[in-house]
């Protein structure tokens, strides 16, 4: 049963450029996990995908898809499911030994023209909640039980896990008109970006903001309404999916480094938004600003638990090719309104600075549910809301 969960211009080449791909992958990859039957005839979407610039991408499908995915037994949440296994590479914020624990550090980019139109003319912008929901789950979601699912999942070895600290660590508007339309999306026609459009548009807001790449730092791009993306061909958002997450490496503002991305498109209720979930921050004070910026905060918290666990698409994967959060995707549990599980109320983020030290009205999430191994191991359901002793 669905419930509300609770948790208080162009890249130049000058700047460095962007390189194709990450590092040669020398770990299992997950782009090579063979296709079942049902992705094979297209009854069924892939989840693993190789963008323009040769970097691996991994998508959320929509609604419908990952309906069909559970139909055809590629995922699913019950004690049998297959667990997700270590393949030797890197997570983000892994325990520090003998030295400070680093935070990890999380970048809000909202695409949104100077022009206030897209591509085909029509007219874009974001809804009036849109950026302080989803700048607050930027915020909240590091240090949140929710989070804390991650830290069974390590690198290298069982000591090595992920850390949940860490906070909202910078937020921009980027004014640059769409470019041409990268691809098409027959979703949003005439409006569409494709990835190396997006990767070359958080190069230049990093730069225009004076962020720097960081094997510790996330980069989420929010595309304004209306405006579409594909990956190649026919995978793109609304009709295939509704965010995806990679990574490429650049130099931008002198430092040279992985820049690890998601792509959110803006909140879509059509085909984004589950049976019964609800949009708690859509109502605040007084004013209804609608669903959008509600189902864009839980498609954002999947792919950031993704990328923790999986930056690079060596890590933390089961066989069916489902990372962290594809496993429980739409999966919204119950919500007991007690601590301490996820659905906690937070006021203020204990990380430092702090960009929200008094709060936001609505801080009300529904968010999806995340695998946990040890919960699978221990014969529950192993879509859980925190992590708790088995």
């Amino acid at each position: 049963m669905l419930r509300r969960l609770l948790l208080a211009a162009t890249l130049l080449a000058g700047v460095g450029g962007l390189a194709h791909a990450e590092p040669a992958e020398t770990k299992p990859s997950i782009a090579t996990t063979p296709l079942s039957d049902a992705e094979k005839n297209g009854l069924a979407p892939i989840l693993n995908h190789v963008g323009e610039n040769g970097n691996h991408v991994h998508l959320w499908p929509t609604t419908a898809g990952q309906e069909a995915r559970m139909r055809y037994g590629l995922a699913g949440n019950s004690a049998s499911s297959n667990a997700l296994s270590y393949h030797g590479g890197a997570i983000m914020n892994p325990k520090v030994s003998g030295s400070t624990q680093n935070y990890l550090q999380i970048y809000t980019i909202y695409w949104m023209p100077a022009s206030g139109t897209l591509q085909n003319g029509a007219t874009t912008g974001f809804a009036g909640n849109y950026q302080q929901v989803n700048n607050l789950l930027g915020q909240l979601l590091p240090t949140n039980h929710l989070m804390n699912v991650a830290t069974q999942y390590y690198q290298s070895n069982s000591a090595t896990t992920f850390v949940n600290q860490g906070y909202l660590a910078g937020t921009t508007v980027y004014t640059a008109n769409y470019p041409a339309s990268g691809c098409t999306d027959s979703a949003t026609p005439g409006a569409c970006v494709s990835d190396a459009q997006v990767q070359s548009a958080i190069g230049a807001a990093m730069t225009a903001a004076g962020w720097t790449p960081g094997p510790n730092k996330i980069f989420l791009m929010y595309t304004s309404s209306g405006e579409g993306s594909c990956i190649s061909g026919s995978t793109c958002a609304y009709t295939y999916y509704c965010a995806y997450h990679s990574s490429f490496t650049a130099t931008i503002n002198g430092t040279k480094g992985s820049v690890i991305y998601g792509n959110e498109p803006y909140g879509n209720p059509s085909t984004c938004q589950a049976s019964g979930q609800s949009t708690p921050n859509a109502v605040v004070n007084g004013v209804n600003y609608g669903p959008y910026a509600d189902l864009a905060a839980n498609v954002a918290s999947h792919e950031v638990m993704e990328m923790v666990t999986d930056p690079f698409g060596n890590a933390w994967f089961d066989r069916s090719g489902n990372e962290i959060g594809d496993k429980c995707g739409w999966n919204f549990g119950t919500n007991t309104y007690s601590v301490p599980v996820a659905n906690q109320y937070w006021s203020s983020n204990p990380g430092p600075d702090p960009m929200f030290p008094t709060g936001f009205a609505g801080t009300w999430f529904e968010l999806q549910q995340e695998y946990s191994n040890a919960a699978n191991t221990a014969g529950q359901s192993g879509c859980v809301q925190y992590y708790p002793k088995f």
